[in-house]
């Protein structure tokens, strides 16, 4: 019975390693953006690493709404604030990795 309890995962747990991982792609886009405007790394990687970070948030947002055992608004609130913060870094990645400030 322990090892039951023990293996199964809390839909909650789940629903907040999906708002880590998209706070972790927020968090790397700031941090490469820093360093280009340092020019300690080229345009470019902050143009890709934006381009692939769009691509992850829309898939993370779609995970966060076919969520379980989550409140439907707190679900549908970051849901859609990851689905904005994709397109947003969609949109810069295409105007040469710039996030307006």
């Amino acid at each position: 019975m322990v090892t039951m309890l023990g293996c199964g995962q809390d839909k909650r747990v789940s629903f907040a390693r999906l708002l880590e991982r998209a706070a972790s792609w927020a968090s790397a886009m700031e941090f490469a953006q820093e360093l280009a405007e340092g020019g300690l790394v080229p345009r470019r990687y902050v143009e890709d690493l934006m381009a692939t970070a769009a691509e992850q948030l829309t898939t993370l947002a779609t995970q966060i709404d076919h969520s379980e055992g989550v409140d439907p608004d707190t679900k549908r609130d970051a849901s859609d604030t990851c689905a904005g913060l994709a397109m947003l870094t969609g949109d810069a990645a295409r105007a040469h990795g710039v996030l307006a400030q």
